[in-house]
């Protein structure tokens, strides 16, 4: 639950968390890869200002 970003984009991020919840649950052995995912895609959205 680190999918936290600042600026109140909370429709964005749960567009993003769900599906990859959704992943996880299906597949627990890809969760460094969906976490990878999750967070390229909001920084990618937020200009790469992430990290």
């Amino acid at each position: 639950q680190e999918l936290y970003v600042d600026g109140g984009d909370t429709e964005s991020d749960d567009g993003l968390a769900k599906p990859v919840a959704t992943h996880l649950s299906t597949s627990p052995s890809h969760l460094f890869q969906a976490t990878e995912n999750a967070f390229s895609a909001i920084s990618a959205a937020r200009g790469g200002s992430l990290l």
